[in-house]
């Protein structure tokens, strides 16, 4: 990406100069030399001591502390994702049952094809971030795929029972959704 711009440095500078004018001050512009260096990673292995560093001079207990420290904290962060993932999927579903909505008096609600798009979509967040292979969350992703298949908006908008039945299916999955004190 650095190379690819540099070779476009020169021009801008050229179109710098022409629109600002006067204001133009080539002190303000780095040389292309300078900007390149400016872009670079540089990494540096340092040996771990044989001896006089404390994470070797940490005693079994110490050290079987900070480990169930650190499981507990990647437990943690695994879990904050689960939960994200299962408000997402809440709000989703919440916003697509109330598109789907038919009232006692025969009006509907709107259903948009972001939120039935973004509720299918979650199909397979739901698959791609099952990180410990929970079986709530597999079970979930199947039910959603097995009431959601081969539908879409159009097909929902103008099929009032095909609109109820998979307003129903979607009621029973939120009902069976892990609490989230929501």
């Amino acid at each position: 990406m650095v190379e690819r711009f540099l070779v476009e440095y020169d021009q801008i500078i050229t179109e710098a100069r022409s629109f600002l004018g006067n204001l133009f001050d080539a002190n303000e512009y780095p040389t292309a030399d300078d900007l390149k260096s400016r872009f670079a990673i540089r990494v540096e292995y340092m040996p771990v001591p044989d001896s006089g560093d404390w994470r070797l001079d940490v005693s079994s207990e110490a050290n079987s502390m900070l480990q169930n420290h650190y499981a507990a904290l990647t437990q943690n962060k695994i879990q904050t994702v689960a939960n994200d993932i299962w408000h997402k999927l809440y709000n989703n579903l919440e916003a697509l049952t109330r598109g789907l909505d038919v009232r006692e008096d025969g009006t509907k609600g709107k259903i948009y094809d972001a939120v039935f798009n973004r509720t299918v979509e979650m199909i397979d967040t739901l698959r791609k971030c099952n990180l410990t292979g929970d079986t709530k969350m597999t079970r979930m992703s199947n039910q959603l795929e097995q009431a959601l298949y081969g539908l879409n908006t159009e097909m929902l908008k103008h099929n009032t029972p095909l609109r109820v039945d998979t307003k129903n299916k979607l009621d029973d999955i939120m009902k069976s959704l892990p609490s989230l004190d929501i």
